[in-house]
């Protein structure tokens, strides 16, 4: 959901195995100034907090894949 520029997310913890359920409301990111976390709620332990602080404002995911091609080495 977005209002202005605030978004309304739902995110899953991915820090430990509990996956918590995380909403956070944070302000839209600017070609100036990057996103800022509003509020967060759901989390339920230290590391949820400051995982969805960090993905919010600074997110850094691995990602992991394969391209099939023809001919190549």
């Amino acid at each position: 959901m977005t209002t202005g520029n605030v978004i309304k997310g739902e995110f899953i913890c991915v820090v430990c195995p509990n996956g918590c359920a995380i909403d956070a409301l944070f302000s839209r990111g600017t070609s100036e100034a990057r996103p800022r976390l509003i509020s967060s709620e759901g989390w339920k332990c230290p590391r949820g907090e400051e995982w969805i602080k960090q993905e919010v404002e600074f997110p850094m995911r691995t990602i992991s894949t394969s391209v099939l091609v023809n001919n190549g080495d």
